[in-house]
This record gives structure tokens, C-alpha cells and sequence, in this order.
């Protein structure tokens, strides 16, 4: 009989889900309450709502893709956020967003690509 087993690769898919429903609840919510919405307001929230809600998933579906996906969002706000923030932004709001935003992402795609491109990791898991 096989053992079902919590392993590292199943932490780091489940890294993602609450960081997606994060960033879910709070585009819509921050939607939801500007005054005077526009259409604008809304579409930015259902990209933001499909975004998170495809890479939190993806990466259950297509392990490989879906973890360079994950990576990736998670380089590209890190390098990217304080560079469009500037100087208009404090740091400490900076700091938060680079580690709500970006690490988790970050951290759950290099965890996988690490556990597949190195597969002995996976025994001691």
C-alpha cells in the first residue's frame, strides 16, 4: 500500500495559493471600494484576478512551465517594482510589496525548478 505523502514539492505549489488569494482579494476589494470606478478599474482587477489565479494553478497542471512562470513574476517584481517606484514610493512600502508580492512567487518556482533539475533532493522530503 502507498503512503500518501506531504512533500516539499506539494509546500511549494501551496506557497502559492494563499499568495494568489492574497492579491485576489485585494484587487478586488481595492477595486470595489475607489470612488467612482471606471471601466478601467474593473478590467485592471480581472487581469490582476486572472493573472494570480493562472499562475497559482498553472503550476499544479504543468510543473516545469509553471514554476519558470512563477519565478519569473516573482524576479520581475522584485527588480521591477523599485525601479518604477523610484523615489515616489517610501521604502518601507516598497520592502512589503518585494515580500507579499515577489518573494513568494520567487521562492515556490526556484523550489521546483531546484527539485526538478536535482531530483535526489526529493527522497529526503
Amino acid at each position: 500500500m502507498k503512503r500518501n505523502k506531504f512533500n516539499l514539492r506539494d509546500a511549494a505549489r501551496l506557497i502559492a495559493l494563499p499568495w494568489a488569494a492574497w492579491w485576489i482579494y485585494f484587487s478586488v476589494v481595492s477595486t470595489w471600494f475607489v470612488p467612482n470606478p471606471t471601466s478601467l478599474d474593473f478590467k485592471v482587477a480581472l487581469v490582476a484576478v486572472a493573472v494570480f489565479a493562472y499562475s497559482a494553478l498553472f503550476v499544479w497542471w504543468h510543473e516545469l512551465p509553471g514554476a519558470a512562470l512563477l519565478a519569473i513574476e516573482g524576479l520581475a517584481v522584485i527588480i521591477g517594482y523599485p525601479i518604477l517606484a523610484g523615489a515616489r514610493i517610501q521604502t518601507g512600502s516598497v520592502a512589503f510589496v518585494i515580500a507579499t508580492l515577489g518573494a513568494p512567487p520567487l521562492f515556490s518556482g526556484t523550489v521546483l525548478l531546484w527539485l526538478r533539475f536535482f531530483p535526489r533532493i526529493r527522497r529526503t522530503a
